[in-house]
């Protein structure tokens, strides 16, 4: 099913979660390019991925019940659905839209994800996404991929929340939905930070060695790179008030004097203020990211703005 198709389809569908559920899903699964949920066998070793699994809820008197859960695939999500409905529509279903009731209605639907969790078998690991879902409108989704039990807001309390109505127009968020239905551990934030760090390392050894073939010491080479990365967090954390057009870019590397220059062009602001920042940036060159280019001299100009301890105040 196309992604339009899909958006007409079920945008002014509401107040009918067990009528509505399986084919939104399914719906949702042809979208997403990913298998429907198997037939339910009733034997937990073959159910994996399935409507209506069944899960045995223990209460503080010894005694249990029997919940279902509305999908489940095991080792990726669980997910709870409902279905609200809009102002003005005729039914009210779980709740109306963007009430206290709403909230409130979703918070209920993660708890009883939270404990359709908790009454897995033992020795079945907790899925690392609770999914709770009004159908036809939003997914809000939860994650733990330390083991430690406690679902948090993924990625963060403001971005939990996917809107139907936002997916046409942002396709990432169907390859995050995807990923928690084929793999959800490539989401593990962990995971994506170590990658990134690995890439910077990288850029980070090629200037210096780029650097130290041009003649310039170790030890200076060392302290340079220390003053970047360092001003790059400091612009991150807003310590530097630099401009989306004036970003500093670490590779690749190009000339000492040019290398030089834009390190003391973004320090100056945490020495003379914002203002040097804008009178600077006309003429502060440039990084261009599909080229590494290796300094091959070096002017007595180059050598004094390097070993500069800091930028001359304005």
């Amino acid at each position: 099913m196309a992604l339009e198709a899909f958006l007409a389809k079920w945008s002014t569908s509401g107040g009918a979660e067990r009528a509505n559920k399986d084919s939104f899903l399914r719906d949702l699964c042809d979208v997403l390019g990913v298998p429907h949920p198997d037939p339910k066998t009733g034997d937990p070793a073959k159910d994996g991925y399935v409507f209506e699994r069944d899960a045995k809820l223990h209460h503080p008197d010894g005694s249990f019940t029997t919940g279902f859960i509305d999908l489940d695939k095991r080792g990726c999500f669980l997910l709870e659905a409902k279905q609200g409905t809009d102002a003005g529509h005729a039914k009210v279903g779980t709740a109306k839209r963007g009430t206290g009731a709403w909230f409130t209605e979703m918070d209920r639907a993660l708890g009883q994800a939270r404990n359709y969790a908790e009454s897995l078998p033992a020795g079945e690991a907790l899925p690392p996404f609770l999914v709770t879902c009004d159908l036809g409108h939003c997914f809000e989704l939860y994650a733990q991929f330390d083991g430690s039990r406690e679902y948090r807001p993924f990625p963060n309390a403001p971005n939990k929340r996917i809107f139907l109505h936002e997916l046409d127009k942002r396709p990432e968020l169907l390859d995050v939905l995807r990923a928690v239905f084929v793999d959800p551990m490539s989401l593990d934030p962990s995971k994506r930070s170590a990658n990134v760090t690995r890439e910077i390392a990288e850029e980070l050894a090629a200037l210096a060695a780029d650097l130290e073939k041009a003649g310039h010491p170790a030890e200076s080479v060392a302290t340079f790179l220390m003053r970047c990365i360092f001003t790059m967090f400091a612009e991150d954390v807003g310590l530097l008030p630099v401009s989306r057009g004036a970003r500093f870019r670490i590779a690749p590397a190009t000339t000492p004097r040019c290398a030089s220059s834009r390190s003391r062009f973004l320090a100056r602001p945490m020495y003379s203020g914002p203002e040097s920042v804008r009178s600077a940036s006309s003429s502060t060159p440039t990084a261009n990211a599909s080229k590494r280019s290796t300094p091959t001299s070096r002017s007595p100009a180059c050598t004094t703005c390097w070993r500069s301890s800091a930028p001359a105040r304005s």
